[in-house]
């Protein structure tokens, strides 16, 4: 049995080889998309159904513990699912996993390069998990709210006026 104890996503991380401690960098909650460009996006779409690609670079850690005995070796697997609001699955990734003798923790980093949207609204990040013939099992989920905003364009004079502070 395994159960899923944390998961983050984050743009980067580092992980410290002596003493095996991760460092998570610009954790992700949120990202924003400038209207002007997600507007130019769409004009270049042939297709309406196409989806907006955002080249955004970010890493889910998750973090999986496993209860029971851990006296041998165990292969598993591992499937992260990214659905829109409205359930439609807009990411898919699976992955083999595998659990070592003697450890109770294992933790995973997925880099993905790019998030496929459809519009704005909350996403939510689907952890799945399956062991040996099973079939997968929800474990977590990670939300992503991905929003649109505009360009804030200061006046010269409020810049040159901050500038002299």
């Amino acid at each position: 049995m395994v159960r899923h104890l944390w998961s983050i996503l984050c743009r980067d991380h580092s992980l410290d080889e002596k003493t095996n401690n991760i460092s998570l960098f610009n954790v992700i909650e949120e990202i924003g998309m400038l209207k002007k460009r997600v507007d130019q996006i769409k004009l270049m779409m042939t297709n309406k159904d196409d989806l907006i690609v955002l080249p955004f670079g970010f890493t889910l850690v998750t973090l999986l513990k496993r209860e029971g005995d851990i006296g041998c070796d165990f292969d598993s697997k591992i499937k992260i699912v990214l659905k829109d609001q409205q359930g439609k699955v807009m990411l898919e990734h699976e992955r083999g996993l595998k659990f070592v003798a003697d450890k109770k923790r294992l933790r995973l980093l997925t880099t993905l390069m790019d998030i496929k949207l459809k519009e704005e609204g909350e996403y939510t990040f689907f952890i799945f998990f399956k062991e040996g013939a099973g079939s997968f099992q929800e474990i977590g989920s990670v939300p992503l709210i991905c929003g649109l905003c505009k360009l804030i364009r200061y006046p010269q004079s409020y810049i040159n006026s901050e500038a002299q502070k």
